[in-house]
């Protein structure tokens, strides 16, 4: 009774003030936090944008990848690497210059870690990009591809990014489930050097805090030096026809070595400097399926357990921490743009022309890299392109991972 008695008196003693409620006074700040947030969403957007071009430049659609997979093109290889080593090269030299620090993505075990092995540790390294190589491999895309291509108006598109999504809601049901009943889930085995430059200096001892590593400046030159003339002889051995060497924004299909230094020398910066962070998108789907498991259940989601962002003062504290979603819608955009703004009457195609993924392949393969994606911690841009660029051991796995799996059912799928 005492108590009820004090909280009436406090009320009372508020209400003869007039003191504004608490959301009053909060409002301003709310919004302009709003504010500041649209405004950064929209230049991770901005960011979305230039990839999704670059790919769509490219020509990045199913048959390009699954020729490459099949090893019958070099068109996306050349793509990737060339976008890995410059990306290398422009965030060595932002690192360098302060304006930068590496967060390298650590291994990730099955929980079940039982010795030092490389099976043992990269557990989910391993399966994960098994599982999403193998979906590349059936349906030509992967998580980033499909958003370029959903753009271009692929018809396979929608199929995969339908499977990627119900992929990503099972992905997150799994693991509160086993979260919830003790049960091993994705667990970061840390104590090691994680990043290439770190296992080459580890002799000396590790760098102190805040110290920029002038290996990472070095190896990178080293790749540098010995991938350019690589790339270059790929070029001369796998030409690819009618390509524009100018990035220009009306030609029908850029050479992918000029797509790949775009994304490299343009687009990792420019997401660096943005966000602080690498180009990566695989974390979009795990947000829409979020979001919707939210609205479905009302207020909540069972997957990561916040509220749904429906409110706009809940953008400041959800949208914020989500920026691949405007990333990936930027990409969407990208995609279009790239095959509105053409018209170059020369649309050759850069791969040999092949049947399409049929639905349920395209649906199973966008599942397939989705899910292991999250069990791998990223995707091919996430682990290859912005990973591997930083010198990450456990990129280098994943990616590895990845070309094995989507070249072993490439090669199984023909012949079947």
């Amino acid at each position: 009774m005492a108590s009820t008695s004090v909280v009436t008196t406090t009320v009372a003693a508020a209400s003869a003030r007039r003191v504004p409620p608490p959301t009053a006074a909060k409002a301003p700040v709310a919004a302009a936090a709003a504010g500041d947030v649209v405004g950064q969403q929209v230049l991770h957007a901005g960011v979305g944008l230039l990839f999704g071009f670059a790919v769509g430049k490219a020509q990045m659609w199913p048959a390009a990848i699954l020729t490459q997979l099949r090893l019958e093109s070099a068109g996306m290889m050349q793509v990737f690497a060339a976008a890995v080593v410059s990306g290398m090269a422009s965030m060595a030299t932002l690192e360098r210059l302060g304006a930068f620090r590496r967060v390298v993505h650590p291994p990730l075990s099955c929980g079940l870690v039982v010795d030092d092995s490389v099976v043992s540790r990269f557990g989910n390294n391993i399966v994960g990009g098994v599982l999403l190589g193998s979906g590349m491999a059936l349906s030509g895309a992967c998580p980033s591809a499909v958003l370029v291509q959903l753009g271009a108006g692929i018809p396979t598109a929608p199929f995969v990014l339908a499977g990627g999504l119900a992929a990503a809601v099972v992905h997150g049901y799994a693991v509160d489930y086993l979260r919830d009943h003790g049960l091993p889930t994705l667990q970061k085995q840390s104590g090691a050097p994680l990043a290439v430059d770190e296992l080459l200096r580890s002799k000396n001892g590790p760098a102190a805090a805040g110290e920029s590593s002038p290996s990472y400046l070095l190896v990178t030159a080293v790749v540098a030096a010995v991938a350019a003339p690589a790339l270059a002889t790929l070029a001369v051995l796998a030409p690819t026809a009618s390509a524009s060497v100018v990035p220009t924004a009306t030609a029908a299909l850029w050479h992918p070595l000029t797509a790949g230094l775009f994304i490299g020398l343009v687009v990792q910066p420019a997401s660096i400097l943005v966000g602080g962070a690498g180009v990566g998108t695989s974390t979009a789907f795990s947000y829409v399926a979020a979001q919707g498991a939210a609205l479905a259940h009302g207020t909540v989601s069972a997957v990561t357990g916040r509220p749904a962002a429906l409110l706009p003062s809940q953008l400041a504290e959800v949208v914020g921490k989500h920026s691949s979603l405007s990333m990936a819608a930027g990409a969407v955009l990208g995609g279009l743009l790239a095959t509105v703004l053409t018209t170059s009457s020369d649309v050759t195609a850069s791969t040999p022309a092949i049947a399409l993924p049929s639905p349920a392949a395209a649906f199973f393969g966008g599942a397939l890299t989705v899910l292991g994606s999250r069990l791998a911690g990223g995707c091919l841009s996430g682990h290859g392109l912005t990973g591997m660029g930083q010198l990450g051991v456990a990129s280098f796995v994943t990616v590895a991972a990845i070309f094995a799996g989507g070249l072993t059912t490439a090669a199984v799928a023909s012949l079947l």
